[in-house]
């Protein structure tokens, strides 16, 4: 048995704190190279019978390799951060004398099937049963369409991508194009516009036009909007500081749902 001070939230929001500085520091860099509100130019190639466009991307700034090792590191302190209160919550249920079972094996639970959740409920089976409904409440396999549902879905991405981070590899994170602005024909011409979803380099293709009659004359292409996504399976979707923001929010929340236990 270890005997721990009064239960206090002061360590969970020292490291959500650190990974939120993280973050605002991460979305400068970012916004700095990657500008939100840049329209990126583009050159077009016809081809001959002028009914087909495409529009590519020739000079782009570099992703910098340390972006990918800053979202690392604030996905291990938002994590850490909800290991933290898991611990305190112990350290509040047994009035600071813990037992080796308590102090040894402690983790804040997120697992997306009840059959994983049941054989890791020994992680947290010494608290009060008060403190057991919330956890459990917070699974990401409860399907409930409550306040909660947004954070149970965050949680599991938390999960997943930390421990992608923490035991196989880095996460990639590139280039990738977010939208092309629209621009107008008349019906008449049939256009169709096809943006190219996901990551851009030099010389990268971001949009074809087709159209089913030769317009008089292309008006010039507005440009892209990049941004810079995290790589989910294969593929780049989200933009890295949208997830990661909602993963910050999602936390901060869950944090904020223990904090009155601490303040009687």
């Amino acid at each position: 048995m270890s005997r721990e001070s009064a239960a206090s939230l002061t360590g969970p929001l020292a490291k959500f704190g650190r990974g939120s500085a993280q973050l605002k520091e991460l979305r400068a860099e970012i916004a700095e190279v990657f500008p939100s509100d840049k329209l990126w130019p583009v050159r077009a190639e016809a081809d001959g019978s002028r009914l087909e466009y495409r529009f590519y991307i020739d000079e782009l700034p570099c992703v910098e390799p340390d972006w990918a090792l800053k979202a690392g590191e604030i996905l291990f302190n938002l994590r850490a951060s909800l290991d933290y209160l898991i611990y305190q919550l112990h350290v509040r249920r047994f009035r600071g004398k813990l037992p080796r079972r308590a102090s040894g094996g402690t983790q804040f639970p997120i697992y997306g099937r009840p059959s994983a959740y049941a054989d890791n409920v020994w992680r947290i089976k010494s608290l009060g049963k008060r403190d057991l409904r919330a956890l459990h409440h917070l699974q990401p396999y409860i399907a409930r369409n409550d306040q909660w549902r947004g954070i149970r879905y965050w949680l599991g991405r938390l999960n997943a991508l930390h421990n992608i981070d923490k035991h196989r590899k880095l996460h990639l994170v590139s280039a990738s194009q977010n939208v092309v602005p629209l621009t107008k024909f008349g019906a008449a011409f049939g256009l169709k516009a096809k943006p190219a979803r996901g990551p851009v380099e030099e010389h990268s293709l971001v949009e074809t036009w087709t159209f089913t009659k030769p317009p008089p004359e292309v008006e010039p292409h507005p440009g892209a909007f990049l941004e810079v996504a995290l790589e989910q399976g294969g593929s780049f979707g989200e933009p890295l500081t949208y997830v990661l923001s909602n993963l910050a929010v999602s936390v901060g929340q869950v944090l904020d749902r223990f904090a009155d236990l601490f303040e009687r």
